[in-house]
């Protein structure tokens, strides 16, 4: 059974206070299996129909993506990916239109490597990652084709599994940094951003409230409120 659920916009004109007509904008549909699984979505835009488009979705038994293609408006194919999962349902493999390819490799459960080719098999780079005892992912080594390193990224987390820190390098040079704070309820409470030179490029100060939140507050590097 297929469950399709459909979404239109409108725009309301009046004259003078009084209804005079409603022009139909868009329209979203959206298809389910059985599962729940999205299997189908179009767009259709009634005042420049260039912009319409539908996707679409297959899965395996055990309701892993296996293919996605994207149609434009008029039906062509302009995104197409393929996957392949290991018994455990981990993505291990997984090709664009263009029949470029990633790979991945996993061991205890993470992932431990992702190798990048063009589609001739030619190796485009690979990333490395390296994880806690909690399994939480702490570096990722990102290298070109010649195996030299491109960028590093670094995280640290707290007793509760929420990361504190992170910093994303290219080569051995700062590119950007993070830190976080939480409240008892793992809520982030506190985000601070850094830019290259490790001066403090914005800041967002959040409360909550049993779990929802109440304020947020955005501030530029001189701490002057940017939006609340």
């Amino acid at each position: 059974d297929v469950k399709k659920v459909t979404s239109v916009t409108y725009s309301v004109r009046y004259n003078n206070g009084e209804y005079v007509e409603d022009e139909r904008l868009t329209k979203q549909e959206y298809s389910f299996n059985r599962a729940g699984d999205l299997t189908e979505y179009s767009y259709k835009d009634y005042e420049d129909s260039e912009y319409s488009y539908r996707e679409t979705y297959d899965y395996d038994s055990k309701r892993n993506e296996l293919k996605y293609r994207k149609y434009d408006s008029d039906d062509h194919i302009v995104e197409k990916d393929k996957n392949k999962y290991d018994k455990q349902g981990n993505l291990t493999e997984a090709s664009d239109i263009d029949d470029n390819k990633t790979c991945y490799t996993y061991e205890n459960g993470n992932l431990v490597r992702k190798d990048s080719y063009y589609s001739d098999g030619s190796k485009r780079g690979y990333s490395k990652f390296e994880y806690d005892s909690d399994g939480n992912e702490i570096e990722e080594y990102k290298y070109d084709c010649s195996d030299h390193t491109s960028t590093r990224d670094l995280k640290e987390y707290d007793s509760e599994g929420n990361i504190v820190s992170e910093a994303h390098y290219w080569c051995d040079e700062l590119l950007s940094a993070t830190v976080y704070s939480y409240d008892t309820d793992s809520n982030c409470i506190f985000e601070q951003h850094f830019d290259e030179y490790g001066d403090v490029d914005r800041t967002i100060v959040s409360e909550y409230h049993n779990g929802n939140l109440v304020s947020r507050i955005w501030c530029d590097g001189a701490g002057e409120i940017t939006s609340s």
